[in-house]
């Protein structure tokens, strides 16, 4: 939730120059990673159009790590979808160039997640909230994790049955 620059506390600089001056905070900026590109990027607004432009998506979140060409998609599909996840990488192709994102919001690799994100699964909380880290864990997303395209022959991270496609 944004609050506005006046809820914002602002905060005594420190070091050299400091005199008096005050730095104020006007944002915060989750989950943020530098590419490889140079890029700083966020998920939040490309999973949104992801959710809203992909037919057979549900829910996506998207995981990169320090220095990545690119993000990997671990998505949960619709329920009736039966989608591939080139077909999937396919509508996100489509998504992102209707919501004019640029080319490193794309992902690169699309794990199709066998579901279900739910409070007993551990993946969203009891409000519904969708548990990143618990996601990310799940297919070794995370640092410290198997990675992408780590020990299990054709999925993420061998173990949680998803279908992963670079």
């Amino acid at each position: 939730r944004r609050r506005s620059a006046a809820s914002v506390p602002a905060l005594p600089m420190v070091g050299a120059g400091g005199g008096g001056r005050l730095l104020e905070v006007v944002d915060r900026l989750g989950f943020a990673v530098k590419l490889s590109n140079g890029e700083f990027w966020t998920p939040q607004r490309a999973e949104a159009a992801f959710e809203a432009g992909c037919a057979s998506v549900d829910r996506c979140l998207l995981f990169a790590r320090a220095g990545d060409a690119a993000a990997t998609a671990v998505v949960l599909l619709r329920r009736e979808a039966a989608a591939t996840p080139a077909a999937v990488l396919g509508e996100m192709r489509g998504a992102a160039a209707a919501a004019r994102l640029q080319a490193h919001e794309l992902p690169c690799a699309v794990a199709i997640d066998p579901g279900p994100w739910d409070e007993a699964s551990g993946c969203c909380s009891a409000h519904g909230k969708v548990r990143r880290e618990v996601v990310g864990r799940r297919h070794g997303l995370l640092l410290g994790g198997g990675g992408a395209g780590g020990a299990g022959g054709g999925g993420c991270c061998g173990g949680c049955g998803c279908v992963l496609r670079r």
